[in-house]
């Protein structure tokens, strides 16, 4: 199963997972949507990323 979210509207744009897991995701991402937003940026820009904490 794969999933690909939006990181500016948080949303499954395509794929298939479990409602369970996508609301997971959700709520991790909502967390960390500024640093998601940072880490795209440097992936974009061919740098490293930063290490962002999981959902506990």
């Amino acid at each position: 199963m794969v999933g690909v979210f939006s990181i500016a509207d948080l949303k499954l744009i395509e794929g298939y997972l479990p409602k369970r897991i996508i609301s997971l995701v959700m709520e991790w991402a909502f967390e960390h949507q500024d640093e998601l937003m940072n880490d795209w940026r440097l992936a974009m820009a061919g740098k490293p990323l930063n290490k962002i904490t999981p959902l506990v």
